[in-house]
């Protein structure tokens, strides 16, 4: 879990939400798979991925704690690396970059994106 003077607990368990969101994006980016998807399906995950490392951004100057986003990437990048949640998500979706992968997270991202904007404006 993430510690910050300033940032409530349940906005730090937000920030690593949005890292648990966006590590199964940098794994299908990462996949041979992902080389052979449409050109729209591609820039879905790119842009997907973007809007979440911009709601993290977001929190970040809110709360004006200058190392959210690289602990935010740090979560990422450890959950991406886990061979178990590689294992997970293939299992669950038949592939990394399937659609349901997409649509899943977009749903989830859509939902929090909802929420925390009504809290950090």
């Amino acid at each position: 879990m993430l510690s910050f003077a300033e940032i409530p607990r349940p906005m730090l368990e937000n920030v690593e939400a949005l890292a648990t969101m966006k590590y199964p994006i940098e794994i299908c980016m990462g996949t041979k798979e992902f080389e052979g998807l449409t050109m729209q399906k591609k820039t879905g995950f790119i842009v997907l991925g973007v809007k979440i490392d911009t709601l993290v951004l977001k929190i970040q100057k809110y709360y004006k704690e200058k190392n959210v986003f690289e602990a935010y990437l740090f979560g990422v990048s450890r959950f991406a690396s886990s061979e178990q949640n590689k294992k997970i998500l293939l299992n669950k979706y038949g592939s990394y970059c399937a659609d349901k992968v997409y649509n899943e997270i977009n749903e989830m991202f859509a939902s929090s994106e909802s929420q925390l904007n009504k809290f950090l404006r």
